[in-house]
């Protein structure tokens, strides 16, 4: 079957089932969750201007919104369409409707995804003026940083504060990931060990 008879299928198949909300619909928490399921799953499959359509009328709905905010910017990305992709994350850090925490990272994030890693930097240090102890605002800091060859500044980020006692499966492995990046091997690998031995992660000889 052509693939644009498959992009339709799947389109009517996902709006008659709701997954799609109607536009003129007020959208509610359940309606929320599902959209961004059906934008991560149209995403995947390579409908990028449906994602851009879907979260354009959502975040008329919920402006600032930072999941919506950031599927949108992953779509023009994946668009190839970089430069609108950064304007979108301008417009939205600026507005009044994204000055909240998760706004905020996210389009710190997204800068970073888009190797502006300056303007992650700017971003991501007003997330920490008002949060300081946002352990994964700190981990993007030092990968941000590293990336624009701060290692010494990024070591410090990562020394620093709550970075250095992150509890999350998820966060603990980024921070052994960036130490070893850092060459801070023995550090890396005491990290590793403690979430080992907390149950939470089952680590192999080679890791350690």
């Amino acid at each position: 079957m052509p693939r644009f008879v498959n992009q339709l299928t799947m389109k009517k198949r996902l709006t008659e089932s709701g997954a799609i909300p109607n536009k003129r619909k007020r959208l509610e928490p359940g309606d929320l969750l599902k959209l961004l399921r059906t934008g991560d799953d149209l995403l995947s499959s390579g409908h990028t201007q449906d994602v851009i359509r879907i979260c354009n009328d959502a975040l008329k709905q919920l402006p600032g919104h930072a999941d919506l905010v950031h599927l949108q910017f992953l779509a023009n990305a994946r668009e190839q369409k970089f430069t609108e992709a950064l304007r979108f994350l301008r417009k939205w850090s600026k507005h009044p409707a994204s000055q909240n925490i998760p706004t905020q990272y996210k389009i710190g994030y997204g800068y970073y995804l888009a190797k502006r890693f300056k303007s992650a930097q700017e971003q991501l240090a007003g997330v920490l003026e008002t949060k300081p102890d946002m352990v994964g605002a700190k981990l993007l800091m030092a990968r941000a940083l590293a990336d624009s060859g701060h290692r010494k500044r990024a070591l410090e980020a990562l020394q620093q504060g709550s970075a250095g006692t992150a509890t999350k499966p998820r966060n603990v492995i980024a921070l052994a990931t960036m130490l070893a990046r850092l060459e801070k091997y023995q550090e890396a690998k005491r990290v590793l060990t403690k979430l080992m031995h907390t149950g939470s992660l089952k680590v192999n000889a080679c890791m350690i």
